[in-house]
């Protein structure tokens, strides 16, 4: 059972770049002047467990959605959006800070925050928990029954670790795709050939952070053996960094190009043709 809340936001969109740098995830406003996206948020509580509820940042297009991505952030988990009074402000996530993007290619942003039972954020073995998964499979039924469209799992850095884990766990569930951007190294753990979903890794060739080097990536890429259909996108060039590298402002985080990476995930997930690398 779950309870919507929308608020309809015509909204002059851009990304709001913050130059300062902090392990926390750092909020910015609804801001000015790149693209005009008319789009609706929804606040989604869930009943996921006994006694423990799950919100959810639904960022929605104007039209018909093409499906719904459900974005795991990375971190902790904690932190990525929190209501303003010009509609919600959100992290510097690359995920988070790109829903609005998602929408502008037609698609539904459905951004997970920490379940209730811990406010203080989730770790890797949370991320592959049970109580994780009996979480996201009610996720994956609630939007599959409530609004009829492809869902698929979208990660990024430790967030990955989440989409991987319940991509590998989950069977029988109405899932189309994931995506995995910026692989977290810790999904080598987990039986990467249970996969049998289309997956579209994403990764930043100068990525330079420890625990998501790009060489990694590509190993673990090459472990989903028995998927259906998967892809890696190599990502090159982008803007000067303006966090630390395993913060999100950063080629860990596609800055200044998340356009084009967006546009990739987008293309691949309606299934036309992608190149294997985005350049300068």
């Amino acid at each position: 059972m779950g309870t919507i809340h929308r608020k309809a936001v015509p909204a002059a969109f851009a990304l709001a770049l913050l130059s300062g740098c902090s392990a926390a995830p750092q909020l910015s406003e609804p801001s000015a002047v790149l693209e005009e996206i008319t789009y609706t948020e929804a606040m989604i509580t869930l009943a996921t467990r006994p006694g423990v509820q799950q919100r959810i940042l639904m960022i929605q297009p104007e039209g018909k959605s093409k499906g719904i991505l459900i974005l795991f952030p990375g971190g902790d988990g904690t932190g990525h959006f929190k209501e303003g009074d010009r509609g919600f402000r959100l992290s510097n996530n690359f995920l988070v800070r790109s829903s609005h993007l998602f929408a502008l290619e037609g698609f539904t942003s459905a951004i997970i925050d920490v379940p209730s039972d811990r406010p203080s954020g989730i770790s890797d073995g949370f991320r592959t928990s049970p109580e994780h998964l009996r979480e996201m499979r009610a996720v994956v039924r609630f939007f599959a029954e409530t609004y009829r469209q492809p869902v698929y799992f979208v990660g990024t850095s430790r967030g990955t670790l989440s989409a991987a884990y319940v991509a590998t766990a989950l069977e029988g569930e109405s899932v189309a795709g994931v995506v995995l951007t910026g692989a977290y190294e810790q999904i080598g753990s987990l039986p990467l050939e249970r996969i049998r979903y289309p997956v579209l890794f994403v990764h930043h060739r100068d990525d330079g952070c420890r625990i998501t080097p790009y060489a990694g990536a590509r190993d673990l890429f090459r472990r989903v053996t028995t998927s259906r259909k998967k892809d890696f996108v190599t990502v090159i060039g982008g803007s000067p960094p303006l966090s630390k590298p395993c913060e999100a402002l950063s080629t860990h985080g596609f800055l200044g190009k998340e356009n084009e990476v967006v546009k990739a995930i987008t293309d691949w997930l309606s299934g036309k043709p992608i190149f294997g690398t985005i350049g300068p």
